[in-house]
């Protein structure tokens, strides 16, 4: 099914590109306002059923041609629009602002106003990420907030949604179980009615870690497991790599080593292949630590050869020096 999608995906940026190339090479402009709105329909379509990539790709296709201002506008709004969906709030940020000078030039209050709030938003967006780093919790909380008033106020749920799950975290550092949760099934239910299923699956990643907090590890690994689920159709492979990880930990605390085993060994294969030097420390540390309780429980000398392997095993010597931290647990 997510093979045909991309399939039908891939047509309709054939099509369209044929389309914007032969108005490119006839000069024509959209001054058809039908032709114009053809394509930003496709673009929307895309968005409804979270092909967002693919309405991105429509947009960025179209800014090529010679446009009329409020077609710019119109552009570079969705543009921002999509940018902000798919985690790349800095070039969102320049869209919009773009979006606000072609509003200010054509004098339309309405648009300008859409788009100061969504520039806010994502000021807001930096600024609460800011305290959070120098762990200023209460300010990182209160701009969050701001942001999803102000979200909820210009009916664009995108904001809200990205904004309750990085709010989440806050209260996550706070110790707030329970507020880490209801912001997490928030920002769920917006990705859901959105078809954004990547931010599905960091959500219900996120609610996963909440079970695993308070011990109630059935419903943590149903959880980890359908956010594993989405990161495979949807080809996010970092996100693979960490549910893999919350699901052999789980395993782990519930005796099943060689279920950890398995999926740790996954795991740090993934990581490998990209590359995450801070990861593949990590699988290292895992897969030594359930060869050691092997070993314990089984006085098993292959377990304890394993765990000692291991433990050598990294080639990076900071990988070395810290993972030898990792057989004591």
């Amino acid at each position: 099914m997510i093979s045909l999608l991309r399939r039908i995906d891939h047509i309709r940026i054939i099509i369209i590109s044929i389309i914007l190339f032969f108005m490119t090479i006839t000069n024509i402009l959209f001054s058809d306002q039908g032709s114009f709105i053809q394509l930003i329909k496709l673009a929307d379509e895309s968005t409804l059923i979270g092909r967002f990539e693919t309405s991105l790709q429509i947009l960025d296709q179209m800014s090529s041609i010679d446009l009329l201002e409020k077609q710019k506008f119109e552009i570079l709004w969705r543009k921002g629009r999509l940018n902000w969906i798919i985690g790349k709030p800095a070039i969102a940020l320049e869209c919009f602002l773009k979006a606000k000078s072609s509003s200010v030039f054509m004098k339309d209050k309405c648009k300008t106003s859409l788009s100061d709030a969504c520039i806010r938003i994502v000021n807001l967006y930096f600024e609460a990420k800011k305290y959070r780093e120098i762990r200023n919790p209460n300010c990182a909380v209160s701009s969050f907030r701001e942001a999803i008033e102000l979200s909820r106020s210009i009916r664009q749920p995108e904001f809200e949604m990205k904004c309750q799950r990085q709010m989440s975290l806050v209260f996550l550092d706070m110790s707030d179980l329970r507020q880490f949760l209801e912001c997490n099934e928030r920002a769920l239910f917006l990705a859901r009615e959105m078809q954004y299923k990547k931010e599905e699956g960091y959500c219900l990643n996120n609610v996963g870690l909440y079970f695993y907090k308070i011990d109630q590890y059935s419903k943590a690994l149903d959880k980890y497991k359908d956010s594993l689920r989405i990161a495979r159709e949807e080809g996010n492979v970092k996100s693979q790599s960490e549910c893999l990880t919350n699901i052999g930990a789980i395993y782990k605390i519930i005796g099943e080593y060689d279920r950890a085993l398995s999926v740790f060994n996954e795991s740090l294969s993934i990581d490998k292949s990209i590359g995450d030097e801070e990861y593949i420390l990590i699988d290292i540390n895992n897969i030594a630590v359930i060869h050691r309780k092997k070993w314990l429980e089984n006085d098993s000398v292959d377990s304890l050869k394993e765990a000692i392997f291991y433990q050598i095993m990294p080639e990076n010597p900071r990988l070395l020096s810290l993972g030898m931290n990792g057989i004591t647990e």
